[in-house]
């Protein structure tokens, strides 16, 4: 069911087996995953959601901060609603790939404590619920119809790589249904968490606080809780719950917000001239596949290039991928060379000072909690991977005939890009990594918070690396996961 703490009577403490923070892609697809078991099991699991079923400006609010670092926009990127972000996302999606999982000698603190198989198991249910199809990013079984990608030599360093487009699916919409009527999940809207409350020993998350704007309260305690509220909004809960860890919840090692992620985008200011050097023609030109969409197959699919693994490791960057854009108001050509726009999106290095903090010198939100400070710093290393991927493709694509770069600031890699080239995805990960060392990350390979016995993190924030692909897929698949080792221990704590 689904029931609203600002319009209706509740208890003033509630109990449950399971408590979800945030009905968004992750703390969605945990209730859906688990419904069915708990209704089995007679447990009853409650979502808590900031938000109501649509975003309103006063509840879009709370996300407002304060920017100490690289330029990023922290309301609008972010739904506070039944849905969360899903229902304003774009759809793209790519899976990570094995060798973004894995430590890179030239990359700090890159490496995942769980193995790629380990989340793609996964991955073809969590493109069930995207409606994405089959679980296939093979860019050469999936062929556009304009013509066939490039198949370049093992040993390039550009490859092709597949996007596929998820409609996109809305979860608020979508689950609705299915969450209205479980008799085993009550989602509680317009609840606003305002801190996570641990035991004395420390070790368990005793109750969560919530309350409206209007002052209404609720306490909820629970057996196991799982904080999926985002990113930002993750870490933010943790670091201003204070009541008994007096650095925040899991931050003893100060270890909480650090480590945060994007995905820096550039445009390159720059023309990809390409050339089909066999036929001299554009219509069926080996640029048309990355350039356009295919809108013929029952799921969108778009074509890119990127760095391969063996790119990546001669070059000493992180990943990236190319779009070429075709400028839609222009006439198809028929023949000659086509001029593209490209623009870059890459992977980020993890770095401890790249970070969320609480703007406790700042006026509070309507709440009267602090609000966020977040310093986002692109790193050298960062700007490095921009102006080699540059020089990558220039290289790869004129030796071959393909095409050239030319015009713009892009090909001056001695003064491109700078900083303010640079802006983000609106993909926020990394703020509660994931990880063996409590020196530098926040929950362990099962996505239990270091310390704690029934607290887990959910989303993005618990990525030690983003490779260069969009997060929603990994975050739904990693929901996934969560959901199979709850349901485990559950049934383990039963038939103890």
């Amino acid at each position: 069911m689904i029931r609203d703490l600002e319009t209706e009577d509740f208890l003033q403490e509630i109990a449950c087996d399971l408590c979800i923070v945030g009905a968004g892609a992750a703390g969605l697809t945990l209730a859906h995953a688990l419904g069915p078991f708990a209704q089995a099991k007679s447990l009853s699991i409650v979502i808590l959601e900031s938000g109501g079923f649509d975003p309103t400006p006063e509840i879009q609010d709370l996300y407002q901060g304060f920017i100490a670092g690289q330029p990023l926009e922290l309301a609008a990127t972010r739904l506070r609603c039944f849905g969360g972000s899903t229902q304003h996302w774009t759809g793209m999606t790519r899976p990570l790939l094995e060798s973004d999982m894995k430590p890179r000698a030239w990359m700090q603190h890159s490496g995942w404590p769980i193995t790629y198989q380990e989340i793609a198991r996964h991955y073809p249910r969590a493109c069930k619920l995207l409606e994405l199809g089959a679980f296939d990013y093979d860019p050469f079984a999936n062929p556009h119809p304009y013509g066939p990608a490039l198949q370049l030599p093992a040993e390039a360093s550009i490859s092709t790589c597949l996007y596929r487009f998820s409609p996109p699916v809305r979860m608020g919409t979508t689950m609705r249904p299915e969450v209205e009527a479980s008799k085993a999940i009550t989602t509680i809207l317009h609840a606003n968490v305002t801190e996570l409350v641990p035991n004395a020993q420390v070790n368990r998350i005793e109750r969560i606080d919530a309350r409206t704007f209007t002052g209404k309260s609720l306490r909820v305690r629970a057996k196991r809780f799982v904080l999926a509220a985002g990113g930002i909004a993750n870490a933010r809960l943790l670091l201003m719950s204070r009541s008994i860890e007096k650095t925040g919840v899991g931050n003893a090692r100060d270890v909480v917000g650090r480590y945060f992620l994007e995905h820096p985008h550039i445009d390159l200011g720059a023309t990809l001239v390409a050339i089909d050097a066999d036929t001299k023609s554009a219509r069926n030109s080996w640029w048309r596949p990355y350039a356009m969409r295919n809108t013929t197959s029952p799921v969108v699919t778009r074509h890119a290039l990127c760095v391969s693994s063996q790119g990546q490791e001669r070059e000493k960057i992180c990943g990236f991928v190319a779009l070429p854009h075709w400028r839609s108001m222009q006439p198809l050509p028929t023949q000659g060379p086509v001029s593209l726009d490209l623009l870059l999106m890459t992977e980020q290095e993890p770095h401890p000072d790249s970070r969320v903090l609480l703007a406790r010198d700042q006026s509070p939100d309507a709440l009267g909690l602090p609000r966020t400070r977040l310093a986002w710093r692109v790193g050298e290393h960062d700007l490095k991977t921009m102006r080699v991927g540059v020089r990558l493709l220039a290289q790869e694509l004129g030796s071959r005939g393909l095409g050239l770069i030319r015009e713009g600031k892009a090909i001056q890699p001695d003064r491109f890009p700078h900083h303010e080239d640079v802006y983000p995805g609106g993909h926020h990960m990394g703020t509660t990594r994931m990880g063996t060392d409590t020196k530098t990350s926040v929950v362990n390979a099962d996505s239990l918070v270091h310390g704690y016995d029934n607290f887990f993190i959910a989303g993005s924030s618990v990525f030690p690396t983003g490779g260069f692909c969009n997060p929603t897929l990994t975050i739904v698949a990693l929901a996934l996961r969560l959901a199979s080792t709850l349901q485990q221990a559950i049934e383990a704590e039963t038939k103890a």
